[in-house]
């Protein structure tokens, strides 16, 4: 089946009938429908297009002229034109008689018998599309309302293939996902815009902020709406998933009634998207698109890869969001549930009447779920272990999954993604469809907020805090009535009466004592005001949602699998978060303050704070069940850690390393996991490693992954002994570059010589430049040849080697670091000054001109006089492995570090220990974060300083120039456009090949027999 031809049925010039038809015909018999015809007889007159044997009839229409109550073809005995489909059902009815005629001369069977599977009637325009089912006895009913247009040729191939067979519903793909819905999400915010001033979408608007600020990471001024629409878009969509996974849909909403979207589709801030009657048919297109896919084919976390193609990066990282890879979460699920847990579970779940007091202390949770990836294979997990009693139906099997596995998100996109993920793991919907799921939005941490935050609060009282409300009050609850078996239902007929101000509902004081009927009254008045000021469509949503940190700390879990945010305190933008984190981080004893309180990461907090608040404790020091936090590698090693890891409970966990995986299961950061409640006697510290070069995939299984690794002890870290490269005050010889900002304004792309002395430049824009000097256009101007230099970037930096053309910057000084005073008067120079102080920023400690921001803390003027001769050695700042090289005459950049040695010898021996391969893993441990090496490993491998008296110093110096030697030969011959790490990685493959590396290693091996090889 080629796109062409279904391209041609969305694109008809014109859009006539008798065209459409034309190309309709011959898309279905290219899909294999070869007994389609034109002008069928039905026995009531000519159906355009029909499949007889398949039972598939269909009206085709001129283009924007088709419609169920539009004129049809016949008039009736007073004149009227029959409707659409009235016609075509007129046609349906007709065959299906003569059908029932036929099957009783020839077969003799009953007229009781009915054909095997309802007709199927079609009306189209070619892009808009209306198929209803047809039973042989009952009523029709609609099952697609959907609008095609041109470059939607995958799903209007899905509708025709649905229309033989209801079950050929394709199984949905990310990118092809994206790329259907992208339209629809630009349609949203047009919406949006025309909406916005709009008091109940401002009220929504005000409800998302509050939520996303609780998080600590608020959406920024501009680009809030933007987010806003994302959201909407992304909820509403999980929403719509999920009720076609969980049955929920009565069939394809009708636009023109509100009442046929469910109230779960609509409730929360999303609701402002059914103020308006544009914005119900939108939904309604979004839905018929979306049920047109078989969702519990789907693979995996789908949602979560559909996330990541439809919502910027930037706005992802802020919530640091590192999604995890499924065969990841495969192993640590089967680590965490074990099949003495399932027994348990099982046993308690299936038990007849089991109450939900009966389960308590019994579940899994994932406390900051995101799209779900822990929460579905939990429930593969468990289902996998129910298979086992073949007796079970699915449906019983899911309504078990369902009380046992937990999430909670404060992301307001998170948690709807991660029900519609849990709903695709399984087998069927469970009896209670999505109210049977138990997946909240709120506050892990349960960290009291101040009152304008909107949150519930602790200490025994539970109060709903409207927000943007004219008034500042809060209305109390009874945790009586909050912890009702039927909490759901109950909220909503606490809302939905005060909405429509309507008395409290007796049944909802039922079992209550006399304070809490007094309580609840009193708050169903108060919520009633509420809804007159501002509208319902939020308050059920906010409260269950809020309330369910607190209700699930009551329950309790004893098993917990999570992949907690990681976020440096230094990220988190909410200043009132922030204070939070920290004070929590202090009560919590985790805090470490000093130079590396900017880079805690406050996934250490969610990994104790929720173990305390959900796990039963097994004393008053270590917590009960199991559990495993999938965070930063760092969290083995550095500093900001360190009370992390000196935690009790901890101390005996086990720890799994999957820093030596190809490929890295996060984008640009090594993770590791902590199990605790292993039973282990002391610290089990275990890395995953690869039998072979074979790279890892993300999408790959873990039973294929099995097979390309193994599971072996970590060595202990090897002893900390300082160096020789620290001054008397023992600080290191190592400094840093200087920082060239704003490189839109002085870092060269091109440059032409025009006459010797000067040449024409063209500035570099960044890729990773960020607000104003992103929008900035790269400058273009004559300057003198003697103002240009080089400069060695990290992305310049190869091992032993530069790469041939390094980076050059505008810089305007003299030999000895002095700014040319003719730069002041140069057309060029004043009009980047001019741009640099009108995009500056505002801060007190901003520099004023160009000059002094490249200057800064003179950076720039230390670094000369520059050496005529390569006595300096140069390595990176951050990476996953270090590298070095000597150079001369060039300026460094801040992603480098440089150190000046004594001769060029010296130069050529420490390039040798700071490239070679047995101490890599040396100076990794040595780091404090996941990324940077900094000057932190001279003060922890004892790395020498030449002796030239010594024979295997001088074997090192010899051994690094011919690496050096061998580098530079091949990238004579190397594509140096390619990125560093390419050409790095090339290198280092040629120095192994020519045996260089490995005699390097074994000459480091004889000087430093500690640290190296480990």
């Amino acid at each position: 089946m080629t796109n062409s031809s279904l391209y041609k049925v969305l694109s008809v010039p014109g859009g006539a009938e008798s065209n459409v038809e034309l190309e309709l015909i011959f898309a279905l018999r290219e899909l294999g429908y070869t007994s389609a015809e034109t002008q069928y007889q039905t026995g009531a007159g000519p159906v355009d297009i029909a499949v007889p044997d398949q039972g598939i009839f269909v009206e085709v229409k001129n283009r924007g002229e088709v419609g169920p109550d539009l004129p049809g073809r016949q008039k009736d005995e007073t004149g009227t034109h029959e409707t659409q489909k009235d016609q075509l059902t007129r046609y349906v009815r007709a065959w299906q008689k003569r059908e029932r005629n036929r099957a009783q001369r020839e077969l003799f069977i009953s007229t009781e018998i009915s054909s095997a599977k309802p007709a199927c009637g079609v009306l189209t325009d070619g892009r808009l599309w209306w198929v209803w089912r047809f039973p042989d006895e009952g009523v029709p009913y609609l099952e697609t309302v959907v609008s095609l247009s041109p470059g939607q040729e995958i799903l209007l191939e899905t509708l025709l293939r649905v229309l033989g067979d209801p079950g050929a519903r394709a199984v949905p793909k990310s990118a092809v996902l994206a790329s259907q819905l992208k339209p629809r999400r630009e349609h949203l915010g047009k919406l949006y815009r025309d909406m916005e001033r709009w008091d109940e979408v401002r009220t929504k608007f005000r409800v998302w902020k509050d939520l996303l600020r609780a998080s600590g990471m608020p959406p920024q001024d501009e680009h809030a709406a933007e987010q806003f629409v994302d959201h909407t878009f992304l909820v509403v969509l999980a929403r719509v998933v999920a009720g076609l996974l969980a049955d929920a849909w009565d069939g394809p909403p009708d636009p023109a009634r509100r009442e046929s979207f469910p109230v779960w589709v609509r409730e929360g801030f999303p609701a402002w998207v059914w103020e308006s009657d544009t914005g119900s048919d939108w939904v309604a297109d979004l839905y018929a698109a979306n049920a047109l896919y078989d969702w519990r084919r789907a693979p995996g976390d789908l949602l979560r890869d559909l996330y990541v193609e439809m919502v910027d990066k930037s706005h992802r990282e802020v919530f640091g969001e590192y999604y995890t890879p499924d065969w990841l979460a495969v192993e640590l699920t089967v680590r965490v549930l074990d099949n003495q847990w399932m027994d348990t579970a099982a046993e308690k779940v299936l038990t007849p009447g089991a109450s939900e007091e009966a389960l308590a202390g019994t579940g899994v949770l994932d406390p900051v779920c995101g799209s779900g990836t822990f929460l579905f294979h939990a429930a593969r997990c468990i289902l996998a272990h129910l298979e086992k009693d073949s007796y079970l139906t699915d449906r019983q099997r899911a309504d078990a999954v369902v009380r046992l596995v937990h999430g909670l998100d404060i992301h307001p996109v998170a948690v709807e993604m991660a029900r519609a993920t849990l709903l695709s793991a399984l087998p069927t919907a469970p009896t209670a469809g999505r109210d049977a799921l138990q997946i909240f939005q709120g506050d892990a941490l349960r960290v009291s907020r101040q009152s304008d935050a909107g949150l519930f609060r602790e200490g025994g009282q539970y109060s709903l805090v409207p927000t943007g409300n004219t008034q500042d009050f809060e209305i109390p609850l009874p945790l009586a009535f909050l912890k009702r078996p039927d909490r759901i239902k109950a909220v909503q007929d606490f809302v939905a009466s005060a909405d429509q101000s309507d008395a409290l509902p007796r049944h909802l004081t039922y079992g209550l004592s006399p304070d809490d009927r007094a309580e609840l009254e009193a708050a169903h008045q108060s919520l009633t005001d509420i809804c007159l000021e501002m509208g319902d469509s939020i308050w059920a949503w906010y409260i269950l949602n809020t309330v369910a940190p607190y209700l699930l700390a009551e329950r309790k879990v004893d098993r917990i699998l999570a992949n907690p945010p990681w976020v440096r305190m230094s990220k988190i933008q909410d200043t009132q978060r922030k204070s939070e984190m920290r004070d929590l981080a202090e009560n919590l004893h985790l805090w470490v303050g000093g130079q590396r309180a900017t880079s805690f990461d406050i996934a250490q907090i969610f990994a104790v704070r929720c173990s305390e608040l959900y796990l039963p404790l097994s004393d008053t020091r270590n917590w009960g069940g199991r559990t495993a936090w999938l965070v930063n590698a760092a969290s083995l090693r550095t500093d900001s850690w360190k009370r992390f890891r000196e935690r009790v409970a901890l101390r005996n966990a086990r720890c799994l390393d999957f820093s030596s995986v190809k490929v890295k299961p996060f984008h640009g950061a090594h993770c590791a996991a902590w199990l605790t409640g292993a039973d282990n006697a002391v610290l089990d510290r275990q890395r995953l490693v690869m039998r072979s070069e074979e790279r890892i995939r993300r999408q790959d299984a873990w039973e294929t992954i099995a097979a390309k690794v193994r599971w072996e002890a970590m060595p202990d870290p090897p002893p900390e002994e300082p160096s020789a490269w620290l001054n008397d005050q023992s600080k290191p010889l190592a400094r840093n570059g200087a920082t060239v900002f704003p490189q839109v304004l002085v870092r060269i792309a091109t440059e032409h010589d025009i006459n010797g002395d000067r040449c024409r430049i063209v500035t570099y824009r960044s890729s990773r430049a960020k607000g104003k000097w992103k929008e900035l256009h790269p400058r273009t101007g004559e300057v003198p040849q003697e103002w240009i230099r080089d400069i060695v970037f990290a992305t310049d930096l190869l091992p032993f080697a530069m790469r041939p053309r390094v980076s050059r910057v505008l810089l305007p000084m003299d030999a000895t670091g002095v700014w040319d005073p003719a730069c002041d008067q140069h057309p060029f120079w004043q009009e980047l000054e001019k741009l640099y102080v009108r995009h500056r920023g505002t801060g007190k400690t901003t520099p004023a001109t160009l000059k002094a921001r490249l200057d800064r803390q003179a950076q720039l003027r230390r670094q000369f006089p520059l050496p005529d001769r390569p006595t300096w050695v140069v390595y990176n700042a951050s990476g996953a492995k270090l590298r070095a090289a000597r150079c001369k005459g060039m300026l460094t950049e801040h992603g480098c570090y440089r150190v000046a040695t004594r001769s060029p010898e010296e130069a050529a021996f420490l390039v040798a220990l700071l490239n070679a391969g047995c101490l890599q893993e040396a100076y990794w441990h040595s780091r404090q974060t996941d990324r940077h090496f900094d000057t932190h490993f001279w003060r922890k491998v004892p790395l020498p300083r030449l002796n030239p008296k010594r024979q295997d110093h001088q074997g090192a110096v010899q051994l690094a120039l011919q690496c050096e030697q061998a580098a530079q030969a091949w990238l004579e011959t190397a594509d140096i456009s390619k990125g560093q790490e390419t050409l790095s990685k090339g290198i280092r493959a040629h120095l192994t090949d020519t045996g260089l590396s490995a005699q390097l290693d074994a000459a480091v091996k004889d000087l430093l027999p500690h640290h190296a090889g480990l």
